[in-house]
């Protein structure tokens, strides 16, 4: 029994990963284009203290006003959190097309980096 769950785990799994690329295809590919390089990114910041109009003029260089200091430390709590996700890359994809028969033959890959950051400061620390 083990056995046969094991098998089914593991196509599964293969389904799912030919599934995704299938999709990546069809979303970074035209029926006309034999290759498609790009570059790829995103990021998120997120607190349950800092709102976005403070971190928006903290991160352009902006004056922290007081009503804007004050709106902050409202929301703040004894220990409060802050978070970013940032991603980012290169990727490539050629269609392969060797003896003619095989035009659905294609080749991807990409090169990312994450970075993640967590973070914990108390209600006193943002004071100073």
């Amino acid at each position: 029994m083990k056995k046969i769950f094991f098998l089914f785990f593991i196509l599964f799994c293969s389904y799912i990963a030919k599934s995704q690329i299938a999709t990546i295809f069809a979303d970074e590919f035209i029926d006309s284009a034999k290759t498609k390089i790009g570059i790829i990114g995103n990021y998120d910041l997120n607190s349950n203290a800092f709102t976005t109009s403070f971190l928006i003029k903290f991160y352009t260089g902006g004056y922290l006003d007081k009503d804007l200091r004050n709106s902050v430390l409202a929301r703040s709590k004894n220990i409060n959190r802050v978070g970013a996700n940032v991603n980012y890359g290169v990727f490539a994809a050629f269609k392969l097309d060797p003896n003619k028969h095989k035009k659905k033959t294609s080749i991807f890959f990409s090169v990312r980096d994450r970075f993640h950051l967590d973070g914990l400061f108390s209600k006193d620390l943002y004071k100073v």
